[in-house]
């Protein structure tokens, strides 16, 4: 049993019993498991523990209070996928997400984070990320401001009201955590020039996000600049829409 901050998520789908029991058994499986499948994924690329299934949704840890809401912001995203491919089915997630301190015992966790959590998922409209004060007060410290507040909201088995705020998040983008100093071009001098090679990239970027496969490797003598132009688009993609 040890006691340490994490950053908690709890995430389900809303509406679960009606929706699923409206479908054949087969295409109720189906949704489940597609269901799962995305929510996991997203937990994995950021560096997510799964705790435990909640029969609709997930309960997850996480070390970083950035990576928690991208995964929550990916999840959504997978979800309003789905959700496009059969709007018949009428897929909707909610999630929560504190950060405090809780106790890890044979595997789970307790204390008031727990709670917050699971009341902020519970709490959450449909497609809403919502998260207690302390996580946008971290994130904000680098540099990001993806949040929106709710204000003081009284939540099942706490005493207090929780100062709380919402995510932003978008279906091609979603939350996006600062990028990596080398990629950072926020303080250096203004790019010029290279405007031909720089329209190569941003297409080769356009393709992508249509769902084109493809390569580009820049590669030049040492000191020539090929760091800089990458740099820059990393820059001019990491917005809101994920559009260069």
């Amino acid at each position: 049993m040890s006691t340490r901050t994490v950053t908690l998520l709890f995430c389900d789908l809303v509406d679960s019993t009606s929706l699923l029991s409206r479908l054949s058994e087969e295409r109720s499986n189906e949704v489940r498991r597609d269901h799962f499948s995305a929510l996991r994924d997203a937990v994995g690329v950021h560096g997510g523990v799964e705790v435990k299934s909640l029969g609709d949704g997930l309960m997850v840890s996480f070390s970083s209070a950035a990576e928690a809401v991208a995964a929550a912001a990916a999840m959504q995203r997978s979800i309003a996928r789905l959700a496009r491919r059969d709007p018949s089915v009428g897929l909707s997630l909610r999630a929560g997400i504190s950060i405090g301190e809780a106790t890890l015992e044979d595997g789970d966790w307790f204390g008031t984070p727990v709670v917050e959590a699971a009341r902020l998922c519970a709490a959450a409209r449909p497609a809403q990320i919502l998260v207690n004060d302390l996580v946008p007060a971290i994130i904000r410290a680098v540099g990001r401001s993806d949040f929106e507040a709710v204000g003081p909201v009284s939540l099942k088995g706490l005493p207090d009201p929780v100062l709380v705020s919402s995510v932003h998040w978008d279906v091609r983008g979603g939350f996006r955590p600062p990028l990596p100093d080398p990629l950072d071009t926020s303080k250096r001098f203004v790019f010029v020039g290279r405007s031909a090679e720089m329209a190569m990239l941003q297409e080769s970027w356009r393709e992508s996000l249509a769902g084109a496969a493809g390569l580009v490797l820049v590669a030049g003598e040492p000191g020539v600049g090929k760091t800089r132009p990458v740099a820059e688009l990393a820059g001019r993609v990491h917005v809101p829409d994920g559009r260069a």
